[in-house]
């Protein structure tokens, strides 16, 4: 019966039932969080003042709480024992509560406005969309499974690059064979930016090993394991790193217009990731979109190294601060030009 048991609170924290049964604290302000707050600052101060509220706040607590339970075992023996239950009791039983009253019958919303009523038959018209008709419309259904079957199938490239050898890095002789039979494969991602818009650009490179027919060794051609792409591990790497059959990575393009899409126009990674799968059809998990921060600093270091330099050479320099809020901290972030160059810096506040 005990565990059967509901109270008229929006929970079950003992504060809203021991209001409900009747019992105020002394003090509004008492809470387990302010009792921490007092703990602190008696610790600090030594304020007996504190302390008697501490201990108050603490009492109270065990008062409350032998209220809840003698009114738990109170409507336990009246219930056990067929009691007669009084409306001054607070306590009705499930199998007495009426269920014909209007009120607890399924009918037409009735709201407050018409645009409130507008918005959420909206609502309701996306979840259908969204979460019942992919389940059982057929069509749609397989529509959906051919798109998840195409989402990482890249094999149609605009540009297929062929990438031969002509000497062996050995000993430099120029008598070759291919192994067709063991080929190697790079694929880069990327966009291709036009005077009135953009594009997807897929990149297939190419190569073979090779024998050197008068060494007798084995390589891959020089030019291509310096072919550099921004792979999936969130570093620009060398592709000959972990050299495979094949390997799929992304290109400069791609990496600036995520950046732009993240800074200038404020959107989040997540959005970005759904505008790459409805414009270029290119599925990127926004948890990678994360790294591309850290790609893009490596990158335009050399940038930002040239920007202190002349602005150390410079005769004057303009500065200026902001500060900053953020979750666990805050910061100031500096400005410094010289009206031909301009560098920002964050500053962690100690």
């Amino acid at each position: 019966m005990k565990r059967n048991l509901y109270f008229p609170t929006y929970s079950n924290g003992l504060k809203e039932i021991a209001n409900f049964l009747g019992y105020n604290w002394s003090n509004k302000d008492s809470s387990g969080l302010q009792s921490i707050v007092w703990r602190w600052k008696w610790d600090n101060n030594k304020d007996e003042k504190i302390k008697d509220d501490l201990i108050q706040y603490n009492k109270e607590d065990c008062i409350a709480l032998s209220k809840v339970f003698m009114f738990l075992q109170d409507a336990y023996n009246k219930v056990t024992s067929n009691q007669k239950i009084n409306c001054d009791d607070k306590i009705i039983l499930a199998r007495n509560v009426e269920t014909s009253n209007n009120y607890l019958k399924f009918k037409d919303m009735t709201y407050a406005n018409d645009d409130v009523e507008i918005i959420t038959k909206s609502a309701y018209f996306h979840y259908q969309r969204d979460k019942i008709f992919f389940r059982t419309n057929k069509n749609i259904k397989r529509k959906k499974k051919k798109t998840n079957r195409s989402l990482k199938d890249y094999t149609k490239y605009n540009k297929r690059i062929i990438i031969n050898a002509d000497k062996c890095p050995f000993c430099w002789g120029e008598n070759l064979k291919a192994d067709i039979s063991d080929r190697y494969l790079k694929r880069c991602l990327d966009l291709k930016f036009f005077k009135f818009g953009i594009k997807r650009w897929i990149t297939e490179y190419i190569t073979f090993s090779y024998k050197c027919l008068d060494c007798r060794k084995k390589f891959i051609p020089k030019k291509f394991k310096k072919l550099y792409l921004y792979s999936r591990n969130k570093s620009i790497i060398p592709s000959t790193r972990s050299l495979r059959r094949n390997q799929i990575g992304y290109g400069h393009n791609f990496l600036a217009w995520s950046i732009y899409q993240s800074v200038l126009n404020k959107i989040t990674f997540r959005n970005i990731e759904k505008n790459l799968l409805d414009f270029f059809d290119l599925y990127i998990d926004n948890r990678y979109l994360w790294g591309l921060k850290l790609l893009a600093s490596e990158y335009y270091k050399p940038t930002y190294n040239n920007i202190v330099k002349n602005l150390i050479k410079g005769s004057l320099i303009h500065s200026d601060e902001t500060k900053v809020k953020l979750k666990t901290h805050s910061g100031y972030i500096w400005v410094f030009t010289n009206m031909e160059n301009v560098l920002y810096l964050y500053i962690k506040k100690l």
